[in-house]
């Protein structure tokens, strides 16, 4: 305690002193901030990683960082706050999901009447083939409508990753316009499960677009289609679980019934698993030195 109170004192005397300077040390990789937590951000040089935590002493509230945040932390927010910033640096990274094998799959109805099988609350589950769309004339006659589901698990991103751009890669086994050229869409979905289907996810297909919708003439049997997402489905892309899309026919989703003598196959579906590829940034603030 004599120590604390002469460092005191002798602090408080050089306050005083008329003309008094304080210098202070060159900026370091090194800052001081108020935290509850203990966490860990690789250092985007790749020479070491950076560490902070929590002192044990009450009384030491401030505590270092070594290294590098992200930006948009909330560490990298309280280093904004306080000026203790360095240059920032931009990581540019991307990763590749496969989508959910027990999850992916096609669920159909069939119906005389086009408004009944659009609007129908259960379906038949069908999983011999990972995603399918589709709105075939039937013989009767009769409508048969396909509806996708694509579940991603997309847990593995870093919660710093701010999104650039996303892409759906589908390969197709079969396209099949019977009725003539339409056009296939992506959107959003809401099955119960992420790694199964059920027959009431037929009515969880969603209406809203992730994507500008493709038509069936730019698609190839066995030939990977890249699908860039829009900014809708980019923000769609759960950071900390699955990301569901879906798959409707351009008939379907916009309650067109196709034309045509039956029988009738307007379908689109492949036995390739779906793999989406994001690209995005990761940002982060380096701090100065403080003491």
């Amino acid at each position: 305690m004599k120590h604390v109170a002469c460092f005191l004192l002798l602090l408080i005397c050089l306050i005083a002193l008329p003309g008094a300077t304080f210098i202070q040390a060159e900026p370091v990789e090194l800052a001081y901030f108020r935290t509850a937590t203990s966490r860990t951000w690789a250092n985007p040089e790749g020479s070491y990683t950076g560490e902070f935590h929590v002192d044990a002493d009450p009384i030491h509230q401030w505590v270092p960082l070594l290294g590098w945040v992200p930006a948009n932390s909330l560490e990298g927010s309280l280093l904004a706050a306080t000026g203790l910033l360095m240059a920032d640096s931009y990581i540019n990274q991307d990763t590749t999901s496969v989508a959910i094998n027990s999850g992916c799959g096609k669920i159909y109805f069939i119906d005389p009447d086009y408004a009944t099988c659009r609007a129908s609350a259960t379906g038949t589950v069908d999983t011999t083939v990972y995603w399918m769309c589709g709105s075939d004339r039937l013989t009767g006659p009769s409508n048969r409508i396909y509806r996708g589901y694509i579940p991603i698990n997309t847990t593995s991103l870093d919660d710093a990753a701010i999104l650039l751009t996303a892409n759906l890669r589908i390969t197709p086994n079969t396209v099949a316009t019977g009725s003539g050229a339409s056009g296939i869409d992506l959107v959003s979905s809401t099955q119960v499960s992420p790694t199964a289907l059920t027959a009431t996810d037929y009515a969880a297909i969603g209406s809203v677009k992730y994507a500008t919708e493709v038509a069936t003439t730019s698609l190839s049997n066995n030939i990977l289609y890249d699908w860039p997402m829009n900014a809708t489905g980019l923000a769609a892309v759960n950071k900390t679980g699955y990301t569901q899309l879906g798959l409707r026919y351009k008939n379907d989703l916009d309650n067109v019934q196709p034309g045509g003598v039956p029988p009738l196959n307007n379908e689109v579906y492949g036995n390739v698993l779906p793999v989406l590829r994001l690209n995005y940034d990761i940002v982060y603030q380096r701090g100065k030195g403080m003491w």
